[in-house]
């Protein structure tokens, strides 16, 4: 929406999943698969709201923008004492909240330059029998970056920057409380031709795990190229590398890499079928947590309606 001279967007999104209460169990060597198996657990019961808002007011090539935004991720599930169950996969909530300002100043006809500031707060909660460890913080990031084109046929975002933590709640002994860590949110895309799009886009960010109390870097890379045959016919082919580095004294260092290729038809305006495979290949890089690894093949029909 506007306002005067200030444009305001503002967006929700909350997902209920209607999945099992009961947790799994992972008895093999490593525990649970890489990155605590996130195919199965988003097929458990769980509530996940995301929200963000910002407001952009341009005054001649500055612009200056106020900014929230939410994370919530409530795990529905059974949790069990792991005294008594020692390999049951409990889920543990966790929340993220930052607020913000960036300033910004246009230094090409479609691109400006700007400085960012977050304050933010990540909470973890115990998990049975008590009280544990948990890895709530308070965080600050000062980031500078880019967004808009940098020509007519690049477009280019990117935060990044220095990231400062306060853990204060129960962490192990020996884990550095006040770390200083690398934000990076990142999104380049190529309009090669008519018919041809490159997307890349890059995020790294550390926030507490959701399988055991614990904290880990969360980083994706991802890249596409989609190619329109016409109007109706559209293929894309993408590689994606998701990876998760667990902070010390947790040992886990785990990614997986996936190749996809997807065909969309659309034989009108309210109509469109789509038809998608992918193979991940999860590597796990600590010795002797190979059963953490596994391999996935995925085959997806959509048909969807608009109206």
């Amino acid at each position: 929406g506007d306002v005067g001279i200030c444009g305001w967007q503002m967006q929700n999104n909350l997902t209920y999943i209607d999945g099992s209460k009961e947790g799994l169990t992972f008895g093999g060597p490593g525990g649970a698969p890489a990155i605590g198996g996130i195919p199965i657990r988003d097929r458990r019961e769980a509530l996940v709201y995301r929200n963000s808002f910002g407001a952009f007011h341009k005054h001649g090539d500055w612009f200056f923008r106020p900014a929230v935004s939410s994370y919530i991720h409530n795990f529905l599930t059974e949790q069990r004492n792991p005294l008594q169950y020692p390999y049951y996969q409990n889920y543990v909530d966790r929340n993220d909240f930052n607020l913000g300002f960036d300033a910004g100043y246009k230094v090409c006809k479609a691109g400006s330059l700007f400085l960012s500031h977050r304050y933010g707060w990540q909470h973890e909660n115990n998990l049975p029998p008590g009280p544990s460890f948990d890895y709530s913080n308070e965080y600050q990031r000062l980031l500078v970056g880019f967004e808009g084109y940098l020509t007519h046929w690049l477009r280019f975002n990117l935060f990044i920057g220095p990231d400062w933590r306060n853990f204060n709640h129960s962490t192990p002994p020996g884990f550095d409380t006040s770390p200083r860590l690398l934000y990076v949110d990142a999104s380049l895309v190529l309009t090669l031709t008519k018919s041809d799009t490159i997307n890349f886009t890059m995020k790294q960010f550390e926030q507490p795990a959701f399988g055991t109390p614990s904290v880990y870097a969360d980083i994706t890379y991802d890249v596409s190229w989609r190619h329109a045959f016409n109007p109706q016919l559209s293929a894309v082919a993408g590689f994606r590398a998701y990876g998760g580095e667990w902070v010390p004294p947790v040992m886990r260092d785990d990614w997986i890499f996936t190749p996809s290729l997807a065909l969309a038809y659309k034989p009108s305006a309210h109509w469109s079928v789509d038809l998608a495979y992918s193979y991940d290949r999860a590597d796990s890089l600590v010795p002797n947590k190979a059963g953490r690894e596994f391999t996935r093949n995925l085959v997806a029909l959509g048909l969807k309606y608009t109206f």
